[in-house]
């Protein structure tokens, strides 16, 4: 019996110690968030503008008071850029989440709701964006739309809201069938009403949840775009991924060029 209870004992202190760590983790990566955040809405009035201009005399210096992090190979602080960065990726993750998200919702309410033809065309239509690998079908549309920060939003829209229509869809399927809906129907509610105000408030938690993980990969999709150039090409619009490409051909002389920015989307995405 007294090594049964120690062992119960120990299983509980062990628990409780996951939990604690669990729990620190938790404020810990809350607390980077809030401060990427915070720089990313504040970033425009803490950045002078001439700090991020060309100055070919400050080509690749050193890190100095001046220039905590150096200057990249056009003499602009780095600094000055990787704060901007972070208002631009943030700024193009969570917009292009809510595009895609709208365009997914939309279709997996009407598939999901209404059935028949509707239903079978749009999923046919999700199939031939998944048959595409994600990131080579948004290249392809950000090469023929032309590098800016507008069109790496569409491309990364256009490709990722197969995820949320068929979240939609499927719990539609599911909830259409449920006695409340039937006795709305009963009542003489429209289409449009059951959808909107009795079907979508009970999905849109999913939602939330599901669009929160995808940030992670559209902030990776977005470097990954950005990295190969199709990104904005202005400093001052410039993401972590056009910084990581900046440092790519000096990445022996000036190292930190790429690997700031890099560690920087490693850790927001982790």
């Amino acid at each position: 019996m007294g090594g049964s209870t120690l062992g119960l004992d120990w299983k509980a202190n062990m628990t409780t110690k996951a939990q604690k760590n669990k729990s620190s983790l938790f404020y810990i990566n809350l607390f980077f968030l809030t401060c990427l955040l915070t720089v990313g809405v504040i970033s425009g009035f803490i950045v002078p503008p001439e700090s991020i201009e060309p100055n070919i005399a400050n080509a690749l210096c050193a890190a100095s008071l001046e220039h905590p992090f150096g200057c990249d190979i056009y003499g602009a602080d780095v600094l000055g850029q990787i704060i901007l960065g972070t208002r631009t990726s943030l700024y193009i993750a969570v917009v292009s989440v809510i595009i895609s998200f709208a365009i997914g919702t939309f279709l997996g309410l009407i598939s999901g709701f209404y059935g028949g033809a509707l239903d079978y065309f749009v999923c046919r239509i999700i199939d031939v964006f998944m048959a595409f690998p994600g990131i080579l079908l948004a290249m392809s549309i950000a090469a023929l739309l032309g590098p800016s920060l507008n069109n790496i939003i569409i491309a990364i829209s256009l490709t990722g809201w197969t995820a949320s229509a068929r979240l939609v869809r499927g719990q539609v399927l599911t909830i259409k069938e449920l006695d409340y809906i039937s006795a709305t129907r009963s009542l003489g509610a429209s289409h449009s009403r059951i959808v909107w105000k009795h079907i979508l408030p009970n999905i849109f938690p999913q939602l939330i949840i599901t669009g929160s993980f995808a940030l992670a990969g559209v902030i990776l999709t977005e470097a990954s775009l950005s990295f190969l150039g199709f990104g904005a090409q202005d400093n001052t619009y410039a993401s972590w991924g056009s910084l990581l490409n900046q440092g790519r051909d000096v990445l022996f002389e000036a190292p930190h060029l790429s690997i700031i920015p890099g560690l920087l989307i490693f850790l927001l995405v982790f």
